[in-house]
């Protein structure tokens, strides 16, 4: 049976601190977490040691709507992402229009000041940690 919204279907989100490839984009790692504050101090616990030339992060808040929910290997509905803007804001809509809830811009605005620098046009994590 395809997957229709509504009809005892719950909502689910998550952060997400994707670490992408600056020459391509492509997403090779993810660094989920229920609550935003827990992912601040992922890059000085992964990429201070200066093995991250070419990599940025690229901070997203993921929305899930489906019945089941054993991690997204075996989610039985679908899912869509709101990626932070260039300028560092918090998008309203999700990329599927879906609106994002209050709560969510309120928790980013909680951590805005850290949070806000992990765009699409992030510096590179070798130049942001010194080592050019």
């Amino acid at each position: 049976m395809p997957f229709q919204r509504g009809e005892g279907r719950t909502v689910v989100y998550e952060w997400d601190l994707e670490e992408q490839d600056v020459a391509y984009g492509d997403v090779f790692e993810h660094n989920f977490a229920d609550r935003l504050a827990d992912l601040k101090d992922i890059p000085e616990q992964r990429y201070r040691n200066g093995n991250e030339a070419g990599i940025f992060l690229w901070l997203v808040l993921v929305r899930y709507e489906g019945t089941t929910f054993y991690g997204e290997a075996d989610f039985d509905g679908f899912f869509t992402h709101a990626y932070l803007n260039d300028d560092g804001t918090f998008p309203e809509y999700f990329q599927d229009g879906a609106k994002v809830p209050k709560r969510m811009h309120k928790e980013f605005e909680r951590n805005s000041e850290w949070a806000s620098q992990y765009t699409n046009k992030g510096t590179p994590l070798s130049v942001r940690w010194g080592q050019t």
